[in-house]
Order: C-alpha cells, then sequence, then structure tokens
C-alpha cells in the first residue's frame, strides 16, 4: 500500500527529530485510504509513518548542526569540529514533563518569572502529564490489540522517545529487530540514540547490522556516514553518504548533501565541501547548517563576498529563530508541545487500524488528535480518506474547509473537496474546489484532469480517487 502520509508539518515533525525535511507527496493519505487496502499493508504504512517521523534528530541535542543556533558559543567556535556538532542544546523545548512539573521557577509573590500565575501553571503541569500519559495509552493500546505486529512496538518507542524516557525507548526498538530484522527504521531510531549518547562505534555497528539484515536503504546510509563523521571517519562517512544516493540519478537528500559537505570540510577538501553545501541550499534556502557549511568553505578558499552573504543570513535566521524561542518559553508553549505529540501519536496509530480494516478505532483515535491540536492537519486529512473510503463524503465537507483554512496554499484540499462534491452529485460545487485547486497548481495533472471532467462532460463527472 502507498504511504498514507504525506509530509507532516515541520513544527510536528522538529517534536521529534528537528534537523531534516520531510519530502514525500501530498495526496498519498488521501489514495491510499480511498483505494483497496490490504490487511497486511499495516506494517507497510506504519513504517513509513515512524521512518519519517524518527528521520528528524532528537530534541535533546543537535545531532549535527544547530537548526536554531544551537550553542550561542557557535559563532565563535568552529562548526565543523565533530565535537562540536554533538554538543546538546541548553533549549527549553527538550523540557521532560517531569522537569516543566517540579522546575519551573517562581518570581516575587508566587507568580512564575515568564507571567503566568501559580495556579495556571498547576494546572499546566497537570495537563502535560495527563496529554504524556494518554499518548502512551494510545500506542499501548494499539499493541494490545495487535501482539504479533512489530508497528505498535515501534510507535510506543517513538512516544517514549519523545518523553525523554530513553531505556525504554531503546528497549522497545530492540525488541522491533529481534522480532523482525528487517525493519530499517528501528535500527536507525536505535542508530539516533546511541549517537545522541555519544557512543559512536555502537551506532556505527548498529548501522551496519541494520543494512546486513534489514538491507540498505538511504535513512541508514545517512545515519552511518553521520557516525563516522563523529567518529572522527570521514573519508569512510563519504562512501556511506555517497551510497545513500540510491540510483544513479537520483536526488540526493539535503542531509547527505550537508554530511558530504561537512566529511570534506574536515578533510580539508574545500571546494568539494562548498559544492555539496550548495546544493543543499538550493533544496533548503534557509537551512542554518547548510548556510554556515557553505560560508566556512567559502572562508577557507578566500571568496569574501559568498562568505560574508551567507554568514550574514545565517546570523539572520538564527537571531530570529532565537527570538522566537524567547516568546515561546511560557509553559502554554509546553503545553502545546505535548498537544501535538499526541495528535501525532494518535495519526500513527490511525495508519494501523486503517491497515487492519478496523475504521471505526480508526477514526476514533483520529478524532481525539484533531481534540488534542486544534492546529492539527494530519489527523483531518487521514479522516477525510477515511470517511471517503466508508461513504460519507458530506461528513468530510467541513473538514477540507479546514484544511484549507489550515493550509490555503495546498492545492489537495481543495482537489479533494472537489472529488468528494462529484461523489455527491454537486457538479457546481465541484467545479468551483477544482478550479481552486488549478489556480494554486496549474502544471498538476490531477488537478486539469478533474477540472477538465467537469467543464467537458457536465454533471456526476470528474475524476475520482
Amino acid at each position: 500500500m502507498r504511504s498514507l502520509i504525506h509530509r507532516v508539518p515541520q513544527p510536528l515533525l522538529r517534536l521529534l527529530w528537528p534537523s531534516r525535511p520531510v519530502h514525500s507527496r501530498v495526496d498519498q493519505r488521501f489514495r491510499a485510504v480511498v483505494q483497496p487496502t490490504a490487511r497486511g499493508s499495516a506494517r507497510t504504512s506504519i513504517i513509513l509513518a515512524i521512518s519519517c517521523s524518527l528521520a528528524i534528530a532528537t530534541a535533546i541535542g543537535l545531532i549535527l548542526f544547530p537548526r536554531d543556533g544551537g550553542d550561542r558559543s557557535s559563532a565563535t567556535t568552529d562548526p565543523q569540529s565533530p565535537s562540536h556538532a554533538n554538543r546538546p542544546s541548553n533549549s527549553r523545548d527538550t523540557q521532560t514533563p517531569k522537569d516543566i512539573r517540579e522546575t519551573r521557577p517562581l518570581g516575587p509573590g508566587g507568580v512564575a518569572v515568564d507571567g503566568v500565575a501559580v495556579d495556571g501553571i498547576a494546572a499546566a503541569r497537570a495537563e502535560i502529564l495527563a496529554l504524556s500519559n494518554e499518548s502512551l495509552e494510545v500506542a499501548k493500546a494499539l499493541a494490545a490489540k495487535y501482539p504479533r505486529s512489530t508497528d505498535p512496538i515501534g510507535l510506543l518507542g517513538m512516544v517514549y522517545n519523545q518523553l525523554e524516557e530513553s531505556s525504554k525507548a531503546q528497549a522497545c526498538w530492540e525488541e522491533v529487530v529481534r522480532r523482525n530484522p528487517r525493519r530499517a527504521d528501528s535500527f536507525e531510531s536505535l542508530a539516533r540514540l546511541y549517537i545522541r549518547r555519544g557512543d559512536f562505534d555502537r551506532a556505527i555497528a548498529m548501522c551496519r547490522r541494520g543494512i546486513a539484515t534489514a538491507g540498505e536503504t538511504p535513512a541508514l546510509d545517512i545515519r552511518l556516514g553521520e557516525a563516522l563523521i563523529l567518529a572522527g571517519q570521514p573519508e569512510r562517512a563519504i562512501e556511506a553518504l555517497r551510497d545513500s544516493f540510491g540510483d544513479a540519478g537520483a536526488q540526493p537528500a539535503s542531509e547527505a548533501l550537508i554530511l558530504l559537505g561537512k566529511a570534506y570540510f574536515l578533510l580539508e577538501r574545500y571546494q568539494q565541501s562548498k559544492d555539496n553545501y550548495g546544493l543543499a541550499i538550493k533544496a533548503l534556502p534557509d537551512d542554518p547548517r547548510a548556510l554556515f557549511g557553505y560560508a566556512s568553505a567559502c572562508d577557507r578558499l578566500g571568496l569574501e563576498r559568498e562568505a560574508g552573504e551567507a554568514f550574514a543570513k545565517h546570523k539572520a535566521l538564527t537571531d530570529a529563530s532565537s527570538e522566537s524561542s524567547r516568546h515561546h518559553r511560557d509553559i502554554s508553549h509546553d503545553v502545546d508541545r505535548y498537544r501535538q505529540i499526541l495528535s501525532l501519536t494518535c495519526f500513527n496509530a490511525a495508519q494501523v487500524y486503517v491497515g487492519n480494516g478496523d475504521w471505526a478505532s480508526a477514526e476514533t483515535v483520529l478524532r481525539r488528535g484533531i481534540d488534542a491540536h486544534p492546529g492539527e492537519v494530519n489527523c483531518r486529512a487521514l479522516l477525510v480518506a477515511l470517511l471517503r473510503k466508508t461513504r460519507r463524503g458530506e461528513a468530510a465537507i467541513s473538514l477540507c474547509r479546514k484544511l484549507i483554512e489550515l493550509e490555503p496554499a495546498n492545492y489537495e484540499y481543495p482537489l479533494q473537496l472537489s472529488m468528494i462534491y462529484a461523489e455527491l452529485d454537486r457538479p457546481a460545487d465541484s467545479l468551483v474546489e477544482a478550479t481552486a485547486a488549478l489556480a494554486l497548481a496549474p502544471d498538476n495533472k490531477e488537478c486539469q484532469q478533474q477540472a477538465a471532467a467537469l467543464k467537458d462532460k457536465g454533471p456526476s463527472h470528474g475524476v475520482h480517487r
């Protein structure tokens, strides 16, 4: 079955592994549910969903390059040093529920230093604990219902990891690879844990074990390259990272390009370092890691103008990120973070239920995910697909409307709404939405086909998926 996940919004992903963007098609969540789904497809969907989530570096520390400036001494410290890359972040976003319950400082008069009243802090701490427990319960309920599946165990490890219970996360992922040695996503997750702990040799061994048993995957190759760089083996890292490119002509992952830039820099091959950082910037123009690496390589090559421009843009981005972090230091931001964790947990759990044909349980957790976080996108999109699958298109209209409101530049949502209206024999409404989708993505073939079918053939027509 094709993946049910499209790109999870960046704020959600950064909750779990905040250093790498996700690239995948927008419409796959819809298609995978609307099209017939095999019972055995749960593994495929959850592997892809958890793999996407866990492909991002954990919020406990900056594994390689800080996205938001990381350690504030980075302006005066060589960022290309392997040891610099593993320095832990001091961001408050890394606090656990226990930290938030016990360490929130109070100012004069019993008021928190961020201005939140004591009673409000107590209520927020209680909500954070409840949200954390509920996220765990969602994953545990899934494991109890499907005891033979490794998908729920992998999801439980993901939740434990975010709650900074790394030993329990490790135990879950080790159980996954014990039961199913072909689960490359869990091998990579374990490698990440070892990298965070500074145990680079063990991370290298875990990646190589995963490649040997689960097969070579770009994610494992990238993680192996990262661990080799941190272990002081940049030449071997280059080999692993080039393996991640896959077939000739394939587009390399931006993270692989950034890591290649670093490896070449450590080998003092500054032109190749600059070239790889430059390719990464083309894909991710506002990535601070790529900009700083590019500027550093240009500086070593004596390209003062290019270095100065890149350094200036990097500084502007990190200053803006620091300012944003300063404005999100209140406990309400912490509460929102744990609501997002619950929402993403519900989304991943729903995919397992969908893969096993349990529409009712999938709908229950999806609606809970939406309730937990009002700005949630993924649960809504998957629920739209589920409602279409169960012939309840009318109930999906309001969800599509909300998705359009949340992501007005995303052509997929008006396209889906057009298809729903076509299924409900409302051709005029269908054409309006198809036209809106086409305006957002004029080169998209599906938008073109939907609009053309409605204009040319009249009522009850349109491209149905």
